[in-house]
């Protein structure tokens, strides 16, 4: 485990203005790991980008893990375009048919030893892994388990993998998901007594 980081608090903290007044914090190594091509428009990639942006404007060293087509990656997987997060392409992405559209997954065993390379590489203090149960990168990181780990499902609905996914809890420092389903049937409000 990464030794323990102290906290200091930061003038120049962007939450610091917003609030009034000082907030602690630690600068982090964070790795945000994502299964799918980086290259290929998509919900999770864009989300995982904006993270990487987001998370860089707080002052976090980021790095991105994910697939991506070498020909493409000019000008949108450039560190200035990603605020200074960096990208580290693991592999060419293949569209896949799953869950009702084409996933430009890499669920190769060469991009598998890539991602675990370029964690040991990067020393992250915390691993951010989208889609944790998708082949490829995202598998490779939730298996090397060095690094604390925190999950996000993005994936609708859910089938035996998902449900199965209860016996990896202990492995998760935490776990999200975007949004949940909505129910098919509200709730009524509580009775007044």
């Amino acid at each position: 485990m990464p030794k323990e980081k102290p906290l200091r608090w930061e003038p120049g903290h962007p939450q610091n203005a917003s609030s009034g007044g000082p907030i602690a914090s630690c600068r982090m190594r964070i790795a945000l790991v994502c299964p799918y091509s980086c290259t290929v428009p998509g919900g999770v990639q864009t989300q995982v980008l904006g993270l990487a942006r987001s998370l860089r404007s707080y002052g976090d060293e980021v790095t991105v893990l994910a697939p991506a087509e070498r020909a493409a990656m000019a000008g949108r997987l450039d560190t200035a375009n990603l605020n200074g997060a960096t990208f580290t392409r693991v592999g060419d992405g293949m569209a896949v048919s799953v869950n009702g559209s084409r996933a430009p997954v890499s669920p190769w065993p060469t991009t598998m030893a890539r991602t675990r390379r370029a964690l040991h590489a990067f020393v992250p203090d915390v691993v951010h892994v989208h889609e944790p149960l998708v082949p490829g990168p995202s598998a490779a990181a939730l298996l090397s388990h060095r690094w604390p780990l925190v999950g996000t499902f993005h994936r609708s609905g859910a089938d035996l993998a998902y449900r199965s996914y209860g016996h990896l809890a202990g492995r998760w420092h935490g776990a999200s998901t975007p949004s949940l389903p909505c129910p098919r049937k509200q709730p009524s409000p509580p009775r007044r007594a």
